[in-house]
């Protein structure tokens, strides 16, 4: 049995910091409990890169199914619309596996919202920040998991569930 180069594990090493860090800066966006407003390019977002998207999905046979929001071309405006959010902003960077990325504000809560273009994309997202304790349970997402939605203060969870699943 021969044992790995050294480079080999340098290697493995920064393919594990680029999927690692990305991942620690959402779950902390997302359990930070923060209600301060902002800026979306201030906040913590993740750069999707096409080699954590690569390494996290697993070999497509067949092209996804597009989400409800894909077809109708919602965007996370209408979502914020809908949620009564208010200072809606659509981030520069993107989550891995989002096609959006934004926030705003409800009832001076941080709302972070998500649009993905299909559920392949969404578990990529959820497999990415369950490694760090964040669970869909923690998400008020829409009925055909489309669009999920991230308060800082969980207490605003049912509020936001309800109204994506009118």
């Amino acid at each position: 049995m021969s044992v790995p180069s050294t480079s080999f594990l340098k290697g493995l090493t920064a393919i594990r910091i680029r999927l690692v860090v990305p991942v620690i800066v959402l779950s902390t966006a997302l359990l930070s409990g923060c209600a301060a407003g902002g800026d979306p390019e201030e906040s913590p977002a993740l750069e999707s890169t096409s080699a954590s998207n690569e390494a996290a999905s697993p070999p497509e046979t067949a092209a996804p199914e597009p989400t409800e929001a894909a077809k109708t071309g919602a965007t996370l405006a209408d979502t914020a619309t809908k949620l009564n959010c208010t200072d809606y902003a659509l981030a520069a960077t993107v989550a891995p596996g989002a096609a959006e990325y934004g926030t705003c504000q409800l009832d001076g809560v941080r709302v972070q919202l998500y649009r993905f273009a299909n559920l392949d994309d969404k578990q990529i997202f959820l497999d990415q920040v369950k490694a760090y304790g964040v669970v869909e349970s923690q998400l008020a997402v829409t009925d055909d998991g489309s669009i999920a939605a991230a308060p800082a203060d969980q207490r605003l969870l049912v509020q936001l569930q309800d109204a994506l699943r009118e």
